[in-house]
């Protein structure tokens, strides 16, 4: 079966997965010898990323997010609640071994007196300065 290059540039539009594709589809090509045809990557390079894909690719890529922030941004990727609070369980109350290794904590009895330090330290990145917003003239880059 062929791969229908038209339909996999239009899906990455309606998805927003334009940046990400021209980032990978190429490297493929190459790194792999991936049979991509030449036109298709000369299509793919011409597609233009919405604003919004733009947004939400440099805030994903900044140099240093926030822990707050990466927490929030991965959280809101979930469809559904189930998995959002799974994950924000995981998070919120990782594992004590995790909390002793991560933490250093010198006795097991401690242990609960760290998560809201955790939690602390998660809301307080928030107020930490980040790398400013992309202006709309790199958004047109």
């Amino acid at each position: 079966d062929a791969i229908d290059w038209d339909a996999i540039l239009a899906q990455a539009q309606r998805d927003d997965l334009v940046i990400a594709l021209q980032r990978t589809l190429p490297r493929i090509a190459t790194e792999f010898a991936a049979p991509v045809p030449p036109a298709a990557l000369t299509r793919l390079a011409a597609l233009r990323p919405t604003r919004a894909e733009r947004r939400i690719v440099a805030r994903l890529t900044l140099a240093h997010r926030p822990v707050g922030q990466r927490f929030w941004d991965d959280l809101t990727t979930f469809s559904d609640w189930p998995r959002r609070i799974g994950f924000a369980t995981a998070n919120l109350f990782p594992s004590q071994a995790y909390m002793r290794s991560r933490y250093g904590i010198a006795h097991p009895a401690l242990t609960p007196l760290y998560y809201p330090y955790r939690w602390w330290l998660g809301l307080r990145s928030l107020t930490e300065p980040s790398a400013p917003p992309v202006s709309d003239a790199e958004e047109a880059r």
